[in-house]
């Protein structure tokens, strides 16, 4: 969210661990599909964000494991989940004026090499800790397949 919807809406330091563990809980029930992630809160001067990182691999309501795929429709149901959360906590909803899209306007430009040192070292670790998530999926499905039948 914008620091003016963060202003305006009174949350304070602390609030987007809320609105995660409660949006994940929530997607938790609607889908059945119990994840393992990790969260991080940034409260940026310009834009408060979080980023949640989930593991490949949930399991179902009978703890059998499955590969996560998250398709558009889910990355949807995050944002109304997160949305109605937001709501819940303010207790009232703030219009939007638009929607946010993305264009090369709004991208990295050639001089700001200092935000793509800073930015693709945190990438390389979340694709690291992603492969490393998969590999361990991998080896629990290895470790939990039943070779007598």
């Amino acid at each position: 969210m914008s620091r003016d919807e963060w202003k305006k809406s009174g949350f304070e330091p602390g609030d987007y661990k809320k609105f995660i563990r409660e949006v994940m809980n929530k997607y938790e029930m609607t889908t059945g599909k119990r994840l393992t992630w990790i969260a991080a809160e940034h409260l940026n001067e310009n834009n408060p964000h979080a980023h949640v990182i989930i593991k490949a691999v949930y399991h179902d309501r009978d703890n059998v494991p499955f590969r996560l795929k998250i398709d558009k429709n889910d990355r949807e149901v995050f944002r109304e989940l997160f949305q109605e959360v937001k709501n819940d906590a303010r207790g009232f909803e703030l219009e939007r004026p638009h929607k946010y899209e993305y264009s090369k306007e709004n991208s990295f430009s050639k001089t700001d090499n200092k935000a793509k040192d800073v930015a693709k070292p945190l990438l390389q670790e979340v694709k690291r800790r992603i492969e490393e998530a998969r590999r361990q999926g991998e080896r629990e499905r290895e470790n939990n397949y039943d070779y007598r039948r």
